[in-house]
């Protein structure tokens, strides 16, 4: 009721012409920002509340499209090393719809040879088929970090058994 009293009274006021021209310009020449490009060996952070960060890399693309990431046991709020990545626990792998890569959220920070990959073949593929929402891998890493990893996210956390570590 608040909302439709408040919006009624918003026909008292009047707005210049010229301020109505000028934001529709301002919006009519709005482009959407470039995407963040990313690929296979990328390593991208993953901000969470406390200002830290965990670190992930791209191992595979399902159908070129779809990001298939593991995710390092490293929580910092600096970069990484390459040693420190290179000696990680890998926590798991899981696929993830990028758009947290797209808008830059989850910022690429380097490419490297490939830590681990993941097995082919596997049987209903929880790993290949089942596409996670980026704010997943938040949420994962948060649980990981304040409560040392919970029930529920079991399901991602048992993806560890198709990670294939590399030399």
């Amino acid at each position: 009721m608040s909302v439709a009293l408040l919006i009624n009274n918003l026909k008292k006021y009047s707005i210049e012409e010229e301020v109505i021209t000028e934001y529709n310009k301002f919006l009519n020449s709005w482009k959407t920002p470039k995407k963040q490009k990313w690929g296979i060996g990328d390593i991208f952070s993953i901000p969470l509340s406390d200002g830290t960060y965990y670190f992930g890399q791209i191992v595979e693309l399902v159908e070129g499209l779809t990001p298939i990431c593991i995710l390092f046991d490293v929580n910092k709020n600096t970069l990484p090393e390459y040693t420190e990545l290179a000696k990680a626990e890998i926590l798991t792998a899981l696929s993830f719809i990028p758009d947290k890569l797209n808008d830059y959220s989850f910022k690429v920070i380097n490419n490297l040879p490939l830590f681990a990959k993941i097995k082919e073949n596997i049987r209903r593929d929880p790993v290949r088929n089942i596409q996670h929402s980026s704010i997943t891998l938040i949420y994962y890493c948060e649980d990981i970090k304040f409560n040392k990893g919970s029930y529920k996210f079991e399901s991602i956390t048992s993806n560890r058994e198709f990670v294939i570590p590399l030399d």
